[in-house]
């Protein structure tokens, strides 16, 4: 099945700036046209994507709100990529991802692949109903399934980009790293996701999967995206393990918004993912790249936090 133009819909963002970045070293995938949707073409960001790919990437204004400017900006894609930033409007999300299923409906986009999330709701059984970031991606996903487009959700996991968040993970003058908790348990094993060594990989599998006319896609359904489950307490012995300074973990416990504060019990109490493999059994069997602890405390978290001088 041949793929001409695949579109990404938050192409500036670290999610679509991943899948873009592993969609142009694919061999299979060198002669596909990349049309990056953002909101402003004229942004720092939005022209950095253009110097790259040699000609193979176009970024195209998209507002998920104007229903005909979006079915214009995905005239002739073969495949659409997407995420949905919650955090930019939580109140018209939902519409926005409707608004995206119906113009890839119309322009009979191929396949659609999706940054999703459960509902924390339902893996509490209603009693966290507040992660509406969840709860929104939960709702477009039951639009979604309806919609009659051939569909796969890449369901993300906990963001191992966290640990570099300013104050999460830090070096004392005595030469020892601290990581700072809230209420998250230090020991409850959690999925992980690399976006560089997790998303990329896996969308792009996805489509070159496509392309090459591979049956074994997992089609509408959702796919859990991570490369290993940890705890803080491991990820704190891998840091002392590679970097020779011991580590503690301090809890701090701050006010938080509702929205975090029940994400946070929802792992305390459950979980995330329970009983899924990590890495999936569609990443195992066809050999996908991935993340593993100790690659990213050596590759991403040690020269991070060292380039910031922390």
């Amino acid at each position: 099945m041949s793929i001409n133009t695949i579109a990404i819909i938050g192409a500036t963002g670290n999610q679509g700036q991943t899948v873009i970045t592993r969609l142009l070293e694919s061999d299979i995938l060198k002669n596909v046209h990349i049309r990056a949707l953002t909101r402003d073409p004229d942004s720092l960001k939005s022209k950095a994507l253009q110097s790259r790919g040699a000609g193979r990437i176009e970024t195209t204004e998209a507002d998920l709100n104007d229903t005909d400017g979006l079915n214009e900006a995905l005239a002739g894609a073969d495949y659409v990529f997407a995420n949905l930033n919650s955090w930019l409007d939580m109140d018209k999300e939902v519409q926005q991802g409707k608004n995206l299923i119906d113009a890839s409906k119309k322009n009979k986009v191929k396949l659609f692949v999706w940054s999703t999330l459960p509902s924390f709701a339902a893996l509490s059984k209603g009693k966290y109903t507040h992660v509406r970031h969840a709860e929104n991606k939960a709702l477009i996903q039951e639009y979604l399934r309806d919609s009659g487009l051939v569909w796969v959700g890449a369901s993300t996991a906990f963001f191992t980009s966290n640990f570099l968040l300013p104050g999460y993970v830090s070096l004392r003058e005595a030469e020892s790293w601290t990581i700072s908790l809230n209420i998250l348990d230090a020991g409850r094993m959690l999925p992980m996701t690399w976006l560089e060594k997790d998303l990329g990989p896996f969308v792009t599998a996805i489509m070159e999967a496509y392309a090459t006319g591979d049956s074994n896609v997992p089609y509408n359904q959702s796919v859990i995206v991570a490369g290993f489950r940890a705890s803080h307490a491991e990820v704190a012995a891998e840091i002392s393990k590679q970097t020779g300074k011991p580590v503690e973990i301090q809890s701090q416990h701050d006010l938080m918004p509702t929205e975090m504060s029940e994400m946070l019990e929802t792992f305390n109490e459950l979980g995330f993912y329970e009983g899924e493999s990590v890495p999936s059994a569609f990443v195992q069997k066809n050999g996908i790249d991935h993340s593993t602890l100790a690659s990213f405390v050596r590759e991403a978290l040690i020269p991070g936090l060292r380039a910031r001088g922390k």
